[in-house]
């Protein structure tokens, strides 16, 4: 009931033309992609343009990932902790952002922020008004499936644009269930790179082009499509749930 009731706040993120952010980068517990992600975006500068979080300091190391600066591999360093700032986080959770960002010894403050609950399922609307796009690290990126969580259901909910570092396959799939993706403004055909190296830098590439472009005429281009993937989220939940026991026992046969 807490996210049916900020759905209109579609028409506050399109109508902000202006925003103090290009791009909205969460990020939880330590995986290997938002670490390659991160460490790339702070080289560029592009990480100060964006509202983004960083959860839990642990290295990430990956055998199919590596980002090096001179001799060291940066996925293999720590990283600052960040949460959001207090106005942006949902209002149960603002009271555990005070005095936390970027400091503390804790190498994860996940738990602590959400109370040891699912706090990330809820929407606060203003991060995305604030944003022209979210830049979505889904849990699985270099599994040969597609896994989707509140991550991407959260911007396919509120009706923001994403770009989303995931599995090979992630939005064919996402598009097989009736979404539809940006393929008109953004080249999404790092979809289908088998290599998770070439993949990631492109994802990278096309975040940092659309942060160097129009914005705001991009917002403007990505508005049909998040109405679009709005409504049909609100009618695909209730056809999800209602066919799974079916389809899970003919599984189990």
């Amino acid at each position: 009931p807490e996210n049916i009731s900020v759905l209109s706040s579609i028409d506050s993120i399109f109508s902000k033309t202006e925003k103090p952010y290009n791009f909205l980068f969460l990020n939880g517990r330590a995986r290997p992609h938002r670490k390659y992600l991160f460490e790339k975006f702070r080289q560029s500068g592009t990480l100060e343009t964006s509202l983004w979080t960083m959860l839990d300091s642990s290295p990430s190391i990956s055998r199919h990932l590596r980002l090096l600066n001179e001799t060291t591999n940066l996925l293999a360093t720590e990283s600052p902790i960040r949460q959001l700032p207090t106005q942006y986080e949902y209002k149960d959770y603002r009271k555990n952002t005070v005095d936390r960002n970027e400091s503390g010894t804790d190498s994860l403050v996940k738990y602590k922020l959400f109370n040891n609950k699912w706090g990330e399922i809820y929407l606060e609307p203003r991060p995305y008004i604030d944003t022209y796009f979210s830049l979505v690290t889904e849990t699985v990126f270099e599994y040969p499936y597609s896994f989707r969580t509140e991550k991407i259901a959260k911007p396919l909910m509120i009706g923001h644009p994403f770009i989303v570092a995931a599995n090979r396959g992630f939005y064919r799939d996402l598009r097989n269930l009736g979404f539809r993706t940006f393929e008109h403004v953004i080249d999404e055909s790092f979809d289908q790179i088998d290599n998770h190296q070439d993949r990631m830098d492109r994802v990278v590439q096309i975040v940092e082009d659309l942060c160097r472009d129009s914005l705001s005429s991009f917002l403007t281009a990505c508005q049909d499509t998040c109405k679009y993937n709005q409504q049909h989220l609100l009618e695909l939940s209730p056809q999800l749930k209602s066919s799974f026991p079916q389809r899970f026992f003919e599984m189990v046969k």
